[in-house]
Formats: structure tokens, sequence, C-alpha cells
């Protein structure tokens, strides 16, 4: 019961899934410099928080391919995964335009290349180039704040019409 608590108080309370402000992300901003992660996933540390940030690559032999994004997330006082380690986590899963479409189609965004950009020592962003299919465009920014929280920013540009619904 105490790791519920402790887990749902970290996540909850700290985490905003929101557009935020234009221009945040390397996407919306030609002027945020960033490196390439030379590995498959970044550790971000701040506060009392441990967040790991994936591409579509397997974490270690406890975490599938295919789920990107923020994969891990501890707190020193409870140090185990906040999130089932083998699949879980929050990440970009999957497009839906309100017609029915192949699964491989639904779920391009767990398969479409990512790459992590290192913007400083906690903050990264998982940038997805267009999509073949929906021809998206995406870049999602973790950070931690000086308290440890997790803030997380989403950007995305439609590149094509491929929307059948809007």
């Amino acid at each position: 019961m105490t790791r519920f608590r402790l887990a749902a108080a970290v996540f909850s309370c700290g985490c905003a899934l929101a557009a935020g402000p234009p221009g945040v992300t390397s996407l919306t901003n030609p002027k945020v410099t960033y490196q390439r992660a030379a590995a498959p996933s970044v550790t971000l540390r701040r506060g009392p928080v441990t967040a790991v940030i994936v591409d579509h690559s397997p974490l270690n032999a406890g975490h599938r391919a295919g789920y990107n994004g923020l994969a891990s997330l501890a707190h020193r006082a409870q140090p185990d995964d906040l999130f089932v380690p083998l699949y879980a986590g929050l990440h970009f899963e999957l497009m839906f335009d309100g017609a029915e479409q192949p699964r491989d189609v639904m779920f391009e965004p767990r398969r479409a290349r990512m790459e992590l950009r290192l913007v400083s020592r906690t903050v990264v962003e998982l940038y997805q180039a267009p999509m073949p299919h929906w021809k998206l465009e995406s870049c999602t920014r973790s950070a931690l704040d000086p308290r440890g929280v997790v803030l997380m920013t989403f950007a995305c540009i439609p590149r094509a019409r491929t929307f059948r619904h809007g």
C-alpha cells in the first residue's frame, strides 16, 4: 500500500501533460540546442526522482521493445519502478482517426524510428520524423524540475492530410 500511495503522489501530482507554450521543443523552436543520445535510453536524476526515457529499443531484459518515452520512474524513498517494467510506461502508443485501420497502421508510433535528443542533464526529447503512414512529426520533451517533478510537453505537426475524420 505504501508503494501505491507514494507512486500516485509522484506521478499524478507531478506530471503535466499539456501542449505547453509555443516554441518549447526542438520541433517548434529551431533555437533549442541538443545532442543526439549515443544510447537508446537516457536516465534523468533530480531531487529524489529518477526517470528513464527510452526510444523503441528494449530498456533491459525486463522491458520489451516498442515502448518509447517514460519507461521507468522511481523515487529515492521507494526505489521500485512505478510502472510494470515489461511493457508499461508513458509512451506514444497509437494513432486513431476514427476509422478502422490495420493494427500496424494504428500502432505506427511504436515502430517508426525515434531519436533521443539531450537538451540538458535534466531535459531530454524524443523526436519522431514524419511517420510513413500518418505523416505526423512529433517531439515529446521530458524534464525534471528542481523538486524532481516530471514535466512533459508534446508537440506535433501533421505534414499531410492523412486523417480520414479530421
